[in-house]
């Protein structure tokens, strides 16, 4: 496995048991600015605000549970599919969704770009029409 895949594997197992300090110590400083997911833009400034986004993801879910489904990699870049599950206890006021205790079971894809062992730019794709509809606000 190369050290890349490492690092990314590590990344989400920090995002996935609330290990911040791993997850300052693999982000790059810059990599808020380059941060191309789903919600991204509505995230309060710098790595700290990417850590108040995953704060509220678990008010809304606190049971919720993630799963590396795969992850592999060439040079600089790393693929991974993941899976969430949760119950909605905390609703998504930002989706203008309330608590219902609904389940969701979704999956996405990040793909990672490493420079000199930090993780710079990524980019991201969630099962969001998917989690909505589980969510009882989809049509």
């Amino acid at each position: 496995m190369s050290d890349n895949v490492e690092t990314v594997r590590r990344l989400e197992t920090a995002w996935a048991t609330n290990d911040y300090d791993t997850v300052k110590e693999i982000l790059s400083p810059d990599f808020p600015k380059l941060n191309h997911g789903p919600g991204s833009e509505m995230l309060p400034p710098g790595i700290d605000g990417l850590i108040e986004g995953h704060k509220m993801s678990l008010g809304a879910y606190p049971d919720r549970k993630q799963e590396i489904l795969d992850c592999f990699g060439e040079g600089d870049r790393v693929m991974v599919r993941s899976r969430m599950t949760g119950t909605n206890q905390g609703g998504l006021p930002w989706f203008g969704v309330p608590a219902n205790n609904n389940k969701v079971d979704v999956e996405y894809i990040t793909i990672y770009r490493l420079e000199d062992g930090k993780v710079v730019e990524s980019w991201a794709q969630m099962e969001i029409p998917k989690m909505m509809q589980q969510l009882g606000a989809g049509g």
